[in-house]
């Protein structure tokens, strides 16, 4: 099935362009009651990594009937070095077995050129890695090499590609607002390009290709105009919440089918308390951003 038709299908089913962001933070994790005192002030990797791992089922699980899927922080795992990368295993495996329909995004945001590029993109869409999932977040600055080994998997496999254009990070204009020849800014023209990929991989079912930006909802000013130039793509908002993003701003620019966006939610969610009622008030959080957003 070609991704964006399995990823409108799921929209649809769950009336839900809601992603939750995997964010496993040690320094906040280990606030809440899910671990013993002596874990709550020292802990080896494998036990960080089991927690880390039984921290992200259990959110998964509270908020599985209100998400089109889960977006995993890879970070968090690879400091962890094997340990946390095995935990990741873990998740994508139990994810895949009790909850097929959700859409697992690999938040790598890897880029890089030749051999290594399509080593990366292996990795994280590959038909044999235990660390796939179904899209992946892709840096583009080293120039279209960094993107096409991804590409070639994505359609081959049914996965999508998500890549960086106006990320939501403040520093982000130090090189994406540089303005080029012609008077567009780097991300601008970055975005025209994966418009006419996106024009190219368009399902035969509906408007959307297996290419996805990245479109920081921290900018709501800019959020109509990247969307009328990706006309093709889908677009990962993240940055409400938080980082300050209005959640109204990016449910402006989804088209009338409530297609078009992905709003990725983690810290509002996964640490919306710090008490033993961390999994209930994720729940009513999730809920409330899931009443904010459905048709």
């Amino acid at each position: 099935m070609h991704f964006s038709d399995r990823l409108a299908a799921v929209i649809k089913a769950k009336n839900s362009c809601l992603m939750l962001g995997l964010d496993p933070n040690w320094e906040k994790i280990k606030e809440l009651r899910i671990t013993s005192d002596e874990l709550r002030v020292k802990a080896d990797l494998q036990q960080k990594a089991d927690i880390f791992e039984r921290f992200c089922i259990d959110m998964t699980n509270a908020c599985a009937e209100k998400v089109c899927g889960i977006k995993i922080q890879m970070g968090y795992f690879e400091a962890l070095g094997s340990v946390g990368v095995k935990a990741v295993e873990n998740i994508i495996a139990y994810t895949r077995l009790n909850h097929p329909e959700l859409i697992i995004m690999m938040d790598a945001k890897r880029g890089d050129i030749g051999s290594t590029s399509e080593a990366y993109a292996q990795a994280f869409l590959g038909a044999e890695s235990p660390l796939a999932g179904d899209c992946v977040t892709v840096a583009p600055y080293m120039g279209s090499d960094s993107i096409v080994p991804f590409d070639m998997l994505a359609e081959k496999l049914g996965k999508g590609v998500f890549v960086l254009a106006k990320t939501s990070n403040p520093s982000s204009e130090q090189v994406q607002d540089i303005v080029v020849s012609n008077g567009d800014t780097i991300a601008e023209r970055w975005s025209m390009g994966l418009a006419d990929l996106g024009g190219k991989y368009k399902s035969p079912n509906q408007k959307y290709s297996h290419y996805g930006a990245v479109v920081g909802a921290t900018h709501p000013e800019e959020l109509p105009k990247f969307r009328n130039i990706l006309k093709s793509c889908w677009m990962l908002c993240p940055g409400v919440g938080a980082q300050g993003g209005k959640i109204e701003d990016v449910l402006a620019i989804r088209d009338e089918d409530g297609l078009g966006v992905l709003i990725p939610v983690s810290r509002s969610v996964l640490y919306a308390s710090s008490g033993e009622d961390y999994l209930t008030a994720a729940q009513a959080e999730i809920e409330n951003l899931w009443a904010a957003q459905k048709l």
